[in-house]
């Protein structure tokens, strides 16, 4: 079961990923630990680059993220975007 999960998480990840490339955004730090959800991705690197702040950042990306087939729920936390 543990491999089956760590294959999804692997999946989400990657398509993930690829929507930040897709928006021409720079590749953001993942914490497959993270306090809530199965994992975070960590905004705060992008609001320099971007010229927002990674709250701002982090709404955007779940808003996106919650229409990808393989994510059943994302939301945005202080720069953090769960999943």
């Amino acid at each position: 079961v543990s491999r089956i999960v760590g294959t999804r998480t692997k999946e989400v990840v990657n398509d993930c990923l690829k929507l930040l490339e897709k928006k021409d955004w720079p590749e953001l730090p993942v914490d497959l630990d993270p306090p809530v959800g199965d994992f975070a991705i960590i905004c705060f690197p992008a609001s320099k680059i971007l010229n927002k702040e990674p709250g701002r950042i982090a709404v955007e990306l779940a808003r996106e993220l919650g229409k990808l087939d393989t994510v059943d729920s994302a939301s945005s936390e202080k720069g953090y975007c769960n999943i």
